[in-house]
């Protein structure tokens, strides 16, 4: 996968495009991401909260599941 390639398959993940540097660190068995580690500012230099992201369709609905039994508290 290039770099576009996860761009645009983020972007695609997320519902809209990354709003600031990201690296996949994460990849599913056919190369999607899966998890993104974040650059610590968004391009606006505003401070990014979350140093890793869960971006992989299956995963997030797996964790959503989870978090709707309470499984975070």
């Amino acid at each position: 996968m290039t770099e576009v390639d996860d761009q645009s398959d983020v972007a695609v993940l997320l519902g809209r495009k990354p709003r600031g540097g990201f690296e996949v660190v994460v990849r599913d068995s056919s190369g999607a991401p899966v998890v993104i580690r974040n650059a610590p500012l968004l391009d606006d230099r505003t401070p990014m909260p979350t140093l890793y992201w869960l971006v992989g369709r299956t995963e997030s609905a797996a964790v959503g599941r989870l978090e709707s039994l309470g499984g975070v508290k």
